[in-house]
């Protein structure tokens, strides 16, 4: 205490309180330094308060000093780590739901489309869902029905050809869902609450953005690689029946805003995305 000029001071103190704020700083600190090098101002202010005799109270506030949000930079940084999650998590998700269908490509997300969303619907319609030309999803119904996981039966009319689950196969797309999700939960350990909170908000903006540019992309022509977004989606989970799912919330929206006039984006509610 030999920097403060309190006369008589006692030796007994007693410490009430530490506040730790964290403010932004500008692009440039007033000692020149960049608003990206680890900055730190540490102000601590003593009153000294006689508060019993012989007895003092000290107050201590450290003020720590982040870097101003640099749009350049930050977007930079964030598009790249976003861009190598989105490339782990598929790695970690394909991998996990190869080995829980037997089979890999396009069949596990075939198998949770025809559970979730496809039931009974035909080859074409199918073949739309995950992405697939027509001779591409014939080859991968004979694959499917030769593992005993899905049965062909007449379609809607004389040319269609239907495909529906068999028991074995809606085990092994509710195998498929498990092992989706398990990875996923894998890679959220290191999340807090509040962390997962804001993760599952935020991803609700970025899928209903990415949904409307998918919508554009059909509406002039040009069907987006692989098929639905919700291919291999649970839709109990996502909270679809409760209409929480934002993906098929701003693919309705979109397509009513199209069917009044008041918007470009197209395609129906079912297949949009």
């Amino acid at each position: 205490m030999s920097d403060f000029d309190v006369p008589s001071m006692s030796p007994r103190y007693v410490l009430v309180t530490t506040a730790r704020v964290t403010l932004p700083c500008p692009a440039t600190s007033s000692n020149g330094l960049s608003s990206h090098d680890p900055i730190s101002i540490v102000a601590v202010y003593v009153a000294a308060i006689r508060f019993l005799p012989e007895a003092y109270v000290c107050v201590s506030h450290t003020v720590s000093c982040r870097p101003a949000y640099a749009p350049g930079v930050e977007d930079a940084r964030l598009a790249n780590r976003l861009a190598a999650l989105a490339v782990a998590l598929a790695d970690e998700i394909a991998e996990a739901t190869d080995a829980a269908a037997g089979l890999t490509g396009a069949a596990p997300a075939a198998l949770v489309a025809l559970q979730e969303s496809a039931a009974g619907e035909s080859v074409d319609r199918l073949r739309l869902m995950v992405g697939l030309t027509p001779s591409g999803a014939v080859r991968l119904v004979d694959r499917l029905v030769e593992a005993g996981l899905v049965r062909r039966r007449p379609g809607r009319d004389a040319r269609s050809v239907s495909v529906a689950l068999t028991t074995r196969g809606r085990r092994v797309a509710a195998r498929v869902l498990t092992a989706r999700a398990a990875a996923v939960r894998a890679a959220l350990a290191p999340l807090n609450d509040r962390d997962r909170t804001a993760v599952s908000r935020l991803s609700d903006l970025v899928l209903a953005e990415l949904t409307r540019r998918r919508l554009d992309r059909r509406h002039d022509g040009d069907e987006p690689r692989g098929g639905a977004l919700c291919r291999l989606c649970d839709f109990a989970a996502c909270g679809r029946p409760a209409g929480a799912c934002p993906v098929a919330s701003t693919a309705a929206q979109s397509t009513d805003g199209r069917s009044t006039g008041q918007t470009r984006t197209g395609g129906g509610a079912r297949t949009a995305r």
